[in-house]
């Protein structure tokens, strides 16, 4: 669940976009896969509430897929270049915290204060692991926490990589193997449980296909084409369908050790990396609204908030009569609050906070240079 910058350079209509330039289209479908994870949890939490259970929305929890994918994608895209330079990883490693840390920190206490005034059970542990987003397997308070466990995972890694080019090869490799003898172990029905199973689950390759498809696009100049993205989209209509008529689901989000768990999110993954690489193919032929771009931006706040506001409702909407909780109405007004929140967050904190720290690293940046002695070079001309 990121939100990496990338600047507009002007470019020819015939081409894919190359490193640098604004990928809107991408900006896009980030904001729908938060809108598909919004629609899955107001299913959900309709579906709990005794009202309407609407099976095809339980397809929106696969928006967190495609995040694992877009964010190996966008990582390796943004900071490829400064994989084993060293010095750029205080700036990457600020630049993460500056992304997550802020809204995250915003939306924890909040939802702790709101879940303590409601009566609600509130550990210590809980609380702690929620908004440090340590290693774990229990369950963080807002539940979507769990997936930015994973995303921080893969930016550490990353990070070593910045440092040291064969210490970061080596690690992903080495990590990789792991998660394949994780798969193996699964498929002979003796997984590694416990907190090694979270490090070994399938989601990282997810990651890695994301930035595999970014290392494509860095090598390969590929010819402007909406083919990829039409063969991609029935691929994935064709692995839904099978979903739904099959019944294939995890046995819950921390399910890091089922067979389906395991194999499907490997299927669901090279799926979305087909579309991701299909959209970037078709980037120069699609037009996105600016609302779109929007959504786009802010669908980590969308992401965070949207859960803690759920909760909330569904605090005062058990109070309202049957026939009310079974109408659609229940999923459009969570819909709608989820959302709204998130974009508000955005605009408040999430935006102000983004480019408050980048006037500072700008600043940083110029007093680095102002105050270099100048070169052998300089001083002979």
């Amino acid at each position: 669940m990121i939100n990496e910058r990338i600047s507009a350079i002007p470019h020819d209509a015939g081409h894919v976009p190359a490193r640098g330039e604004k990928l809107r289209a991408v900006e896009a479908t980030r904001g729908f896969a938060a809108l598909a994870v919004v629609l899955f949890h107001a299913n959900a939490s309709s579906k709990l509430m005794g009202g309407t259970d609407i099976r095809l929305l339980t397809l929106g929890k696969h928006g967190v897929d495609f995040f694992f994918v877009l964010s190996g994608y966008i990582i390796f895209f943004v900071h490829a270049k400064d994989i084993g330079l060293r010095y750029p990883a205080k700036e990457y490693a600020l630049k993460r915290f500056v992304r997550l840390v802020p809204v995250l920190w915003l939306v924890v206490i909040s939802y702790g204060l709101v879940r303590y005034f409601l009566g609600q059970p509130l550990t210590l542990s809980q609380f702690a692991s929620s908004i440090m987003l340590y290693p774990s397997v229990s369950q963080p308070m807002p539940v979507v926490l769990w997936t930015l466990r994973h995303e921080v995972l893969f930016y550490v890694a990353f990070f070593f990589a910045i440092i040291d080019r064969r210490l970061g090869l080596t690690l992903f490799f080495a990590w990789t193997a792991l998660v394949f003898v994780q798969v193996a172990l699964v498929v002979l029905g003796r997984p590694i449980v416990g907190l090694t199973s979270f490090f070994m689950s399938s989601f990282e390759l997810n990651f890695i296909m994301g930035a595999g498809v970014a290392l494509l696009h860095r090598r390969i100049q590929f010819v402007s084409s909406t083919t990829p993205l039409i063969i991609s989209i029935l691929l994935l209509l064709s692995i839904f369908a099978l979903e739904i008529y099959f019944d294939i689901r995890r046995g819950g989000d921390l399910d890091y050790v089922s067979l389906p768990a395991t194999l499907w999110t490997i299927v669901l993954g090279f799926a979305f990396s087909l579309f991701l690489h299909g959209i970037l193919r078709a980037e120069q032929k699609i037009r996105v609204p600016e609302t779109c771009i929007t959504i786009g931006a802010a669908s980590y706040s969308i992401y965070l908030i949207h859960t803690p506001i759920n909760s909330v409702l569904q605090h005062f909407l058990i109070k309202l009569p049957h026939d009310v909780l079974v109408s659609p109405a229940v999923h459009v007004l969570l819909f709608i609050t989820g959302t709204a929140a998130g974009v508000a967050i955005y605009f408040a904190v999430e935006r102000p906070v983004a480019r408050s720290f980048r006037r500072y690293l700008a600043r940083a940046k110029h007093k680095s240079v102002a105050s270099d002695p100048p070169c052998l070079e300089t001083v002979i001309r």
